[in-house]
């Protein structure tokens, strides 16, 4: 039997190998290990690639600003100016939906030029993303006031005093008016609706639009003290008031009826013959009080539930909304002075103090019958000089333009001592603003933060010192804003304004996803080059 190599070698020389065979296959195998590491290396670069690119994005985003939705203790201290923008003095601007409405001046050179301006809350003036909408220019006819009603804004209009803002100034000839505006146009500023004249009336004097209920819209004479009522749905571009009642205070509405100030006291209508009529309908009730001598400056009387709240020179009168002919109130409560600020109800508790009184009072709510005594009463040093505010069980209060507050617990009884007293770096010229546990103040020189409940002694987490003279109104907290009017200048506050990492240029990591791309269809290639050889061997 042949041997193995025998038969090899016969069997071999029968088959045409050619010139260089073996050379050609050592070349194939190779090519082939060389592909092998090219494809390796292309898939190592990928990835490697792909890591930095991830990392480098990552981190490219921590370290933006990231968006808030509020301002917190924890981000109160980074808040900086975003935009501010022209805004006169003597107006609160005012969030109304997603707007914020403000009087703005269409004019650098000549201020006395304003015009009513809405703001999206989200917008970034600064910048050149957005524009105030403009919904009227006013002119030399306003003189500072602005009620926002449903579908209308209205301002007020006359000679204007001395020191106000507005073309109406002291001995100029424009007469007491209304102007009614729509919230909205096609194309801004917005033309009149119509205007109130009230005729020889408005002769020397000024007219003040203060209510917006149903379908009228009320307004005040500053010297001659009467109540003038308007229809919001007049349709002609001059106005007479529906009706005129003298020595009458702006309205407020409740079950059915509507409640007034007089000299008498207070006075309850029917709300038809009032929308028809005004003062010249025969009252349901009167409830006697005393020392009201200029009710048309007063604020309306206070509806709670089924009990009118009402003030005079003595203290509270708590009078039932269904009462009928003469009136006598369920309780009242002494308040030496009469109270100087609106009534504060809250958690039981009617709570109230003479303007610029050293006292604060708090009543229950639900009184016995006859002369109530107060739950506790709280001695302030330098006088209240604020409404009071309650946040979260405690009754803030701020001195006659004083450098303190000072909270009280409701929970308190008899004599009641606060239990913080906060020292401002600047002395307080406005209301407190309670916004997400932040108590802001402002002051003569800028605004101060606190937060609601810290100990005593208590440190602000921020103050910012205006600009442009000092805060003209309280804080305006909306959101991730605090908004702060200066003289003629309103600000935007939000965290991290101002402050922001500067973000890389548009090049610098851009090239990371066409890189990417790249080698991985190099490799793709690769690896179909090298299935494709390995068939053909």
């Amino acid at each position: 039997m042949p041997k193995l190599a025998t038969l090899l070698e016969t069997e071999g020389r029968t088959v045409d190998q050619g010139t260089g065979a073996f050379e050609r296959l050592r070349r194939r195998r190779d090519r082939r290990r060389r592909n092998r590491r090219i494809g390796s290396a292309l898939v190592a670069m990928v990835v490697t690639l792909a890591t930095v690119g991830y990392a480098f994005v990552a981190f490219h985003r921590q370290s933006e600003p990231q968006p808030v939705s509020e301002i917190t203790v924890q981000n109160v201290g980074e808040l900086g100016v975003s935009w501010s923008t022209h805004a006169a003095t003597g107006f609160t601007p005012t969030v109304i939906g997603n707007e914020l409405w403000l009087i703005g001046w269409n004019s650098d050179t000549s201020p006395s030029f304003y015009d009513i301006e809405a703001l999206p809350l989200g917008c970034q003036l600064d910048t050149g993303g957005c524009q105030p909408r403009v919904v009227a220019s006013l002119g030399g006819d306003f003189n500072r006031t602005l009620l926002i009603g449903d579908s209308s804004v209205y301002t007020g209009a006359g000679q204007n005093q001395a020191g106000l803002i507005g073309g109406g100034g002291a001995g100029s000839k424009l007469r007491a008016s209304i102007t009614a505006f729509p919230k909205s146009c096609d194309i801004g500023p917005c033309a009149a609706l119509w205007k109130g004249t009230i005729g020889a009336a408005g002769q020397r004097d000024y007219l003040t639009p203060v209510a917006a209920i149903g379908p009228m819209v009320y307004a005040v004479t500053s010297r001659g003290g009467s109540l003038f009522a308007f229809a919001t749905t007049c349709d002609r571009k001059l106005c007479p008031p529906v009706w005129r009642s003298p020595a009458l205070s702006p309205p407020t509405q409740g079950s059915g009826s509507v409640f007034v100030y007089s000299k008498a006291g207070i006075e309850a209508f029917a709300a038809g013959c009032w929308n028809d009529h005004g003062g010249g309908c025969r009252p349901v009730w009167i409830g006697r009080l005393d020392g009201i001598s200029a009710p048309a400056h007063l604020a309306a009387p206070q509806v709670v539930g089924d009990v009118v709240l009402a003030s005079d020179a003595k203290g509270i009168s708590a009078f039932p909304v269904g009462c009928h002919g003469s009136c006598a109130p369920t309780w009242t409560a002494s308040v030496p002075g009469g109270p100087g600020f609106p009534l504060v109800v809250s958690d039981g508790l009617v709570i109230a103090a003479a303007s610029g009184g050293p006292d604060l009072y708090a009543f229950p709510f639900s009184c016995a019958p006859g002369r109530c005594k107060p739950k506790w009463v709280a001695h302030v040093d330098g006088g209240v000089g604020f409404q009071p505010t309650v946040v979260d069980g405690d009754v803030l209060v701020a001195a006659v333009l004083g450098d303190t507050l000072s909270t009280y617990p409701e929970s308190c009884s008899s004599t009641c001592e606060p239990d913080r007293v906060i020292q401002l770096p600047d002395s307080i010229v406005y209301p407190p603003e309670v916004s997400n546990d932040l108590v802001y103040v402002s002051g003569i020189e800028g605004v101060t933060v606190f937060p609601d409940g810290c100990a005593d002694p208590c440190a602000p987490v921020f103050h910012w010192k205006v600009p442009t003279g000092g805060p003209q109104a309280s804080p305006l907290v909306v959101r991730d804003r605090l908004l702060l009017q200066g003289d003629f200048v309103l600000y935007d506050l939000e965290p991290g304004a101002g402050a922001a990492p500067p973000r890389p240029a548009a090049g610098s990591w851009i090239w990371l996803g066409p890189a990417i791309l790249t080698l991985v269809i190099a490799s793709v290639i690769v690896s179909a080059i090298r299935r494709r050889r390995m068939f053909t061997l």
